[in-house]
């Protein structure tokens, strides 16, 4: 039987999340339920702002995993970690596109490793356009508010008719909040423009 879920999380949590939190209250009861010996894979940006899947082990870090963002991650690296951790007999957790959730246990299979441990949750996905086109819109904003882009959030807390507000941090100090060029990225994404 198919059952569905709706929560919403601390008020702490959610001026960190998109949609209520779901991704720390997952996190959270992994992390009871294997007496805090698993790890966490989620995506979170690297210092050059290219988005990839990356493990943790402490609540606190996941938090880096929360927000939406619309781009396709890198999932190599993160794959030999998972099946390292697994090899180990440690316990899993992967939150990601259902794509590479599907492609990683494939992988993982195919390699003889044991998946008893490994616990997956695929994400709603609505098209995660290419790295490419968010590398290009980076390049945008840097040369734009002549700054290197250091964190960047699409779906802000803010009024209820811009659920898509965005956020652009930069290494100069300089936070620029949805003008028309932070807000491109977003309003091509929502009109399934981007590949």
């Amino acid at each position: 039987m198919e059952r569905a879920f709706a929560l919403k999380h601390t008020e702490d949590v959610l001026k960190g999340s998109s949609s209520g939190g779901a991704f720390m209250a997952i996190a959270e009861a992994f992390l009871k339920i294997t007496d805090n010996r698993g790890y966490v894979f989620g995506v979170c940006f690297d210092e050059n702002m290219k988005l990839k899947y990356d493990g943790v082990s402490g609540i606190y870090q996941c938090r880096k995993f929360c927000g939406s963002k619309y781009i396709t991650p890198q999932l190599d690296s993160a794959l030999k970690e998972v099946e390292y951790r697994l090899k180990r007999k440690d316990y899993v957790l992967f939150i990601g596109l259902p794509c590479h959730v599907n492609g990683m246990t494939h992988v993982l299979k195919k390699h003889d490793v044991n998946t008893e441990r490994l616990y997956t949750v695929d994400l709603i996905c609505n098209g995660a356009p290419s790295e490419r086109v968010w590398i290009d819109f980076v390049k945008l904003l840097e040369h734009k508010y002549k700054g290197k882009l250091t964190d960047f959030h699409f779906r802000v807390k803010g009024s209820p008719s811009n659920p898509y507000k965005t956020k652009a941090y930069f290494e100069n100090g300089k936070i620029v909040i949805d003008t028309n060029i932070t807000a491109s990225y977003n309003r091509l994404f929502l009109k399934k423009l981007l590949i």
